[in-house]
Parts: structure tokens; sequence; C-alpha cells
């Protein structure tokens, strides 16, 4: 251990030699003069006595700061070594009661590993035990399954045996029935093909212009034309005509036109109604593709053609918006009251055979039927010839009207339906949808062909109520 110095004894000895450099300096300053090369030995000591003391002083501080610490790891090394020590002991302990344990353990596990193969070998040899009853029992299985496998494979041949003779059955009746649906069709494309050639001559082409003006902002007065184009067939041997009123008077079924003369902008000229009717196979246009009054009938230059009777007018309000306002108007319905019968002079009249719907419906869902008319009027004829264009199809259903495949288009209007039978069952009146037309039944025409009996037979021009005619008066006799 280093030794220190007394304090009361250490510093008297450093005031001493202060006081002696004080005294030195003041010396000095009274003299003025600089100290002489005698007086610097006797300062020397004095300087080098306060390094020394100086130097001993950072020494002794130094040993003691050393002793302190040597003294704090010696303490520190004690209490580490004591604390190591104790830990050395518990974990002795620790390792002892650790040992003990995995002992017991070891004596646990090796009891319940001899129970559990005890028990593993037991199961084993039951295992074996129902491994074998099972397998007697698929062997048994397999057998019974043989014997009713055999039992069955012989029903089942039969059965496939009475499959393929079924089938075979089968294939003969459907050939035989499509042999007797094509036979079916080609009959009836036959009949149609038939009667197309027997009524022929009982279609005309019809055609109807009328007049209409408009007037300009200056007063003045413009006359148009509208046209109409159709069908119609002789319904009696008097001449009578049945086609559709939009046929004959297009402008009760046109809306712009009925909207307009509403508004006050057209005037429709009734008057000026021009009617023309050609039978299928004779000239109707002219060498410029316009009508030819001078050949068929009409009510023009040969006035041979007439409205007799029309079905009473189906009107009905519409309105058309024109901006903010709106205008009410009148058009004809599209019913059974679309339907007019025209009057041709002349003989030599073969009326179309009808058959009414009554109680005994002539056509059923399915049934085959044939529209013969001028579809596209004009427009579909390529020479200047009325040549007619049947078009066949089925019923699609029965209602108030009948719905067929058969195309119905512009110029159709007006013309006969028939079945196979050569009987007309409807009316050719108005499309329906891209594959749908719309006839009416041949009832209504009847209905219609009672007044005109009443007016031939009497003379009079009024359409009068009567009793239905006698059917060999004035209408072909059924077949």
């Amino acid at each position: 251990m280093p030794v220190s110095l007394p304090k009361e004894r250490r510093e008297p000895d450093m005031d001493r030699q202060t006081r002696a450099i004080e005294q030195q300096s003041a010396r000095t300053g009274r003299d003025g003069t600089r100290p002489s090369r005698r007086s610097k030995p006797a300062f020397r000591p004095g300087i080098l006595g306060v390094i020394n003391t100086v130097v001993l002083a950072f020494l002794l501080g130094l040993a003691l700061w050393l002793g302190d610490l040597a003294s704090s790891h010696a303490h520190r090394d004690a209490t580490l070594q004591a604390q190591l020590s104790a830990a050395r002991v518990e974990t002795d302990a620790a390792r002892e009661k650790a040992s003990e344990r995995l002992r017991s353990i070891e004596s646990l596990t090796r009891k319940e590993l001899i129970t559990a193969s005890a028990e593993l070998k037991k199961l084993q040899a039951q295992l074996e035990s129902r491994q074998i009853d099972e397998a007697a029992r698929v062997k048994a299985g397999e057998a019974m399954v043989r014997q009713v496998a055999a039992r069955e494979g012989k029903a089942r041949q039969s059965d496939i045996g009475a499959i393929h003779q079924r089938i075979a059955q089968l294939d003969t009746e459907f050939e035989k029935k499509m042999a007797a649906f094509a036979d079916a069709v080609r009959r009836d494309r036959e009949a149609f093909q038939r009667i197309q050639r027997e009524w022929d001559h009982a279609v005309f082409l019809i055609h109807s212009r009328f007049a209409y003006t408009t007037k300009n902002d200056d007063g003045t007065v413009d006359r148009h034309y509208g046209t109409g184009w159709g069908t119609g067939f002789v319904i009696s041997k008097f001449g009578h005509i049945v086609t559709n009123k939009h046929v004959a008077q297009p402008w009760k079924f046109d809306p712009e036109l009925a909207a307009m003369e509403a508004l006050g902008e057209v005037k429709i000229l009734p008057d000026t109604l021009v009617l023309a009717a050609w039978r299928s196979g004779s000239s109707c246009m002219t060498k410029e593709r316009t009508p030819d009054l001078t050949t068929g009938f009409n009510n023009a230059g040969l006035k041979n053609l007439e409205i007799i009777v029309a079905a009473p007018d189906s009107m009905i309000t519409k309105t058309m918006e024109i901006g903010a306002a709106s205008i009410d108007y009148q058009v004809h319905d599209l019913d059974n009251n679309d339907l007019v019968i025209l009057h041709l002079k002349g003989t030599k009249f073969r009326p179309v055979v009808c058959r009414p719907f009554g109680t005994n419906p002539p056509l059923s869902k399915l049934d085959q039927v044939m529209a013969l008319g001028f579809p596209r009027g004009q427009r579909g004829l390529e020479a200047r010839v009325a040549e007619s264009s049947p078009s066949v199809g089925t019923v699609r259903k029965v209602e108030n009207t009948i719905h067929i495949t058969a195309s119905i288009i512009p110029g159709n209007s007006g013309g006969p339906l028939f079945n196979p039978k050569g009987e007309v069952v409807g009316i050719a009146t108005r499309i329906y949808s891209e594959t749908l037309g719309i006839c009416l039944k041949i009832d209504h025409v009847l209905d219609l062909m009672k007044q005109v009996h009443i007016k031939d037979l009497q003379g009079r021009t009024k359409v009068v109520a009567a009793d239905p005619p006698k059917p060999k008066e004035i209408m072909g006799s059924h077949k």
C-alpha cells in the first residue's frame, strides 16, 4: 500500500517555497534592474523544488487512486467468487434432482412400453383373426355373386335381345312414319299445286288510288296521291270478290295521314278513289310500269267495278305528340272489320269453296295451309302480267284470328287461305312478325255476304241486314 504524507506536514514546505519566490520577485521589482548571473543559482533551486513538489503530489494521488482501484477490484472478485460458488452448489443440486427424475421416467417408460407391446400383440392377433373371417366372407360373397351373375346373365341376354328387337321395331316404325310424313308432305305439296292451278283464275290483283291535298304557305293547294296494292278472290258466281278494307280504302288505316288531316294540313278526297282489279294471268301494267286501266276491271274508264259492301268502320282515337302540343286523330282498328266486298260486272265467275269454322273447325295447330296472292304488289311482278305466288306454311294457333307461318307480306293482303282440301278457311290480312302472319276467319266474309245477297236480289243500294243466303245461290258449294 503507498504511504501518504500528512496534509499538515506538506503544506508548510510549500508555503516556504512560495514565500521565497515572492520575496525574490519583490526585490527584483524594487531595484528596477534585472538580476545578475550571480543571483540565478539561488532562483533555480526554488523552481525545481516547486516542480518536484507538484510531481510528488501527482504521484501520491495516482498511488492513492490505484490503491483504491485495486481494493475495489479485490472486493468485486471476492463477491463474484462467492456468487460462483453458490451457483455451483445450486447447479449440482438441480443436476442431481434431474438425474433422479430421469431415472424415474425411464423406469415408468419401460413399464408402459412393455404394457403397450402386450396390447399391440393382442390387437394384431385380433386383426389377423378378423382378416381370416373377412376373407372367408369375401369368398362366400364372390361365390354368391357368380351364382347370381350366372342367373342374371341369362336373363340379361334375354332382355338385351328383347331391347334390340324393340329398337329394330322402333326403327322400322320411325322409317314408316318418316316415309308417311314425306308422303304426306308430298301429297300436300301436290295438293297445293293442284289447288293453285285450279283456283288461280279466282284470284285478282287489286289496286287502289286516291287523292289528297296539302296547303302551301301562299294559300295554294297541291294534290298528291296515295296508293294501295293487294289481293282479292271471287266469293260468288255473280262476280263478288272479297279483299281487305285497307287495300281498297288505305287512307283509313294511315295514322300519319289521319294526324295531318286532324291538324288541317291535309284534306283527303275519298271521291277520287280509283279501284282496279286484274285476274291472275292477265295483263295489268303498261310499258311504263304503271297500272293499265284499259284491261281488267276498274271504276274509272271501264266502270265495271264498284265497292258493294264494306264492314262497319272500327275507328279508334290515338294521340300524336308534336313538340309541347298533342293532336288527337282517328284511325281504323286492325280487327275483323278489315273487309270489303267488290262487285265485278261480267259473267263466267267461278267462286272458291268456303269452309266456315262453326262447330266443326276445319283447321287445327300444325295443319298445312297455303296463301295465294301477289306479294309486294306490282313490285313483285317481273313482267306486265298479274302472276300469283303461293306460300305454304303451318297453323300455329286458331283463336279469334288464324296465325300461320306462311309468308304474309304487303300485297298478300286480301288473298285466300286454303286448307289441303282446297277449301278457303281464311283471308290473309296482316303481318304479325317476320315468321308469322295473321288471317281473318272466312266466317266474317260469309256474314258480310248476307247483306250482299239481299242487295243483289232486291237491287237496293243501301246496306240491309238479312237472313243468310242459300250457299248454292251465291257461293261455291262445299266439297
